[in-house]
C-alpha cells in the first residue's frame, strides 16, 4: 500500500490524528505520497507541531463531534452537530438569531 491510498483511508475512517501526521511528514518532505506506507516514521514527526495541527484543524476534519438537541419552542428542536455543548449553543446563537 502506498502512503496516498493510506492518507485516504484517514478521511474515510475517520483516523485523523494519523491524516495529520501524514500530512505533517509530507509537508516536511520526509515521505512522498507515491511511498510505501513502509517509510512512514511516526519518530520522525514534530509531535508538537502535528497536536498544534489538530487543534487548529486546518484540514477541517470533524474531532469529537457529538449530536445536541436543542429546544426551539414548545414542540420543535434542533439537532447540531458539534465539538460541544457550547459549541452547539454558539452555532444555534449565531444561526437562528436567538437564544437558547
Amino acid at each position: 500500500m502506498i502512503v496516498k491510498d493510506l492518507y485516504v483511508d484517514c478521511f474515510h475512517y475517520d483516523e485523523f490524528s494519523l491524516a495529520y501526521y501524514i500530512h505533517h511528514l509530507l509537508a516536511e518532505q520526509k515521505i512522498s505520497l507515491e511511498d510505501n506506507i513502509s517509510k512512514i516514521d511516526l519518530n520522525q514527526a514534530n509531535h508538537e507541531k502535528v497536536e498544534e495541527m489538530i487543534q487548529r484543524n486546518p484540514l477541517g476534519l470533524l474531532l469529537n463531534v457529538g449530536i445536541y438537541s436543542l429546544k426551539m419552542n414548545q414542540k420543535d428542536f434542533v439537532f447540531i452537530f458539534a465539538g460541544s455543548h457550547k459549541e452547539a449553543i454558539q452555532f444555534y446563537t449565531e444561526t437562528f438569531q436567538q437564544t437558547h
